[in-house]
């Protein structure tokens, strides 16, 4: 994309407030205004905005007797983004192939040709294949579609093909989040100090064995994606903890800076992920404006803090980009949470028990799809008739060894596990042993003050006390009745 593109494509100053505002209501809409894209280049008058040259390498003749795909002429001054579709791929192909075969264009441009059109470099290798092979045979009779994927004469458009959360956010954007972040904390020799921080409270949480979040110490090592996942859930405290505690901040203007534009990143973040992938549905236009904010914050701390070489060239990473395409994607296929693909990164095994060999016609495929979705049902009522063995965990919140164990992690800021009830929202009820299997005791600890707090990264932190007696000998039973 050409630089003057690049500075349009994120929201002006006046933009980007509008969209702040708009935040907390109910009708949202995306502000334009002429002078910038907003992450939008669907748009007639954004694409005048965008005005992106063609590449350097870009072919400027053409034969005549073969026609190009629309919008992808030659010569070709500006380049707008296409939908892409079977038709308009296979038409980039052969028009690719018949300039390079009449020497109109040269290797490197029937590349460039094709990357424009996001086609991959292994189509441009298939046709200097198949060049050389029809010079070294000239009778042998060929066929065009070897050249492409057989999928591409298929009804399969590509936008039949979603973006899962397991790959786009979990392997994609949050990854490559955590890593840019753990290079940027590497750079000013604080990395060390982040991961012992940071790897005190993952240690208490592993312990816990808590299914809705799996993770692994710190750094990113062989993590699959529910880990990801499981350290996102709490990444705005991680580096609040880290803010709070390191001297770094106070001596270094370039962290403080750095910081405030982190702040604005992962409470962004935490936003876009809520209305992605929450329980309760947002409106596609919510969506959209999330996931603009996030790219925003992306965008300003990328620019000025990454450590790669194209600072300002994130978001031409796929799963950057493909962001904007979730809203309608949600819209025809429903809420993202539904099509979830993690678990273990296990459920690529349920096709492989499927399809069997490497046939590609469109009935074959189309005939597996139906088979895994029978079967699949069929565990699905199964595992209803005959539920699988498993221990039930009913209460929600973890039982400790002893009195002292809990006020020793209170006392040290350690991870602690408990439950608030209704009527008694100022309360926090923390469990522990008393050497009956049916029967607990619990500390009860209340805010000192509720309304002066400290806020970092979107993480409230207040002061506890401890209230002075406790609560003993409450059955089990109860308190499951009480928080259910």
């Amino acid at each position: 994309m050409h630089q003057e593109s690049k500075k349009n494509l994120p929201p002006c100053d006046r933009c980007y407030r509008n969209m702040l505002n708009q935040l907390n209501k109910e009708t949202i809409q995306v502000p334009t205004c002429g002078n910038c894209c907003n992450w939008d280049v669907s748009s007639s008058n954004n694409r005048a905005i965008l005005q992106d040259k063609s590449p350097k390498n870009y072919p400027v003749s053409k034969v005549d007797h073969v026609v190009a795909p629309d919008g992808w002429d030659c010569p070709q001054n500006i380049i707008l983004l296409t939908m892409q579709t079977n038709n308009w791929l296979i038409k980039g192909v052969k028009f690719a192939f018949a300039n390079r075969k009449e020497g109109k264009w040269s290797k490197t441009e029937c590349r460039e040709y094709l990357a424009t059109m996001g086609i991959a470099d292994k189509i441009a290798e298939n046709i200097e294949s198949k060049l050389r092979l029809e010079e070294d045979h000239p009778n042998l009779e060929s066929n065009i579609t070897d050249l492409y994927p057989y999928l591409w004469q298929s009804n399969y458009e590509p936008n039949l093909f979603i973006n899962a959360p397991m790959h786009q956010l979990g392997h994609g954007v949050l990854s490559d989040i955590i890593l840019e972040l753990h290079k940027f904390l590497t750079s000013k020799n604080k990395a060390t100090e982040f991961e012992k921080t940071i790897n005190e409270f993952i240690t208490d949480l592993i312990a816990f064995r808590l299914d809705w979040c799996k993770l692994k110490l710190y750094p990113k090592r062989q993590w699959v994606s529910e880990n990801t996942f499981g350290f996102a859930r709490f990444i705005q405290y991680f580096y609040a903890i880290f803010m709070m505690n390191t001297d770094l901040v106070q001596r270094d203007i370039t962290i403080q800076n750095a910081f405030l534009l982190l702040r604005k990143l992962l409470n962004s973040w935490s936003v876009m992920m809520s209305n992605l992938l929450g329980v309760q549905e947002k409106s596609i236009t919510q969506m959209d404006l999330s996931i603009r904010m996030f790219l925003t914050a992306t965008h300003y701390f990328f620019e000025k803090y990454s450590q790669e070489k194209s600072k300002s060239d994130f978001w031409i990473k796929g799963n950057f980009a493909s962001l904007l395409n979730l809203p309608k994607q949600v819209e025809k296929f429903g809420p993202l949470r539904l099509y979830w693909d993690g678990n273990n990164e296990r459920f690529v095994q349920i096709p492989k028990n499927s399809i069997e060999n490497l046939r590609k016609t469109e009935s074959y495929l189309s005939s597996k799809m139906i088979q895994m979705h029978k079967l699949n049902m069929i565990r699905y009522y199964k595992d209803i008739i005959n539920p699988p063995e498993k221990r039930q965990y009913k209460y929600g919140f973890r039982s400790f060894q002893n009195r002292n164990d809990i006020i020793s992690r209170l006392e040290n800021g350690k991870v602690l596990s408990g439950f608030m009830l209704r009527d008694y929202e100022d309360q926090i009820n923390f469990a522990y042993n008393v050497g009956q299997r049916s029967v607990l005791n619990f500390i009860l600890v209340t805010f000192k003050d509720k309304i002066n707090f400290k806020m970092e990264c979107g993480v409230n932190f207040y002061s506890l006390r401890i209230i002075e007696h406790d609560i003993n000998g409450i059955p089990k039973s109860h308190i499951y009745e009480s928080i259910s």
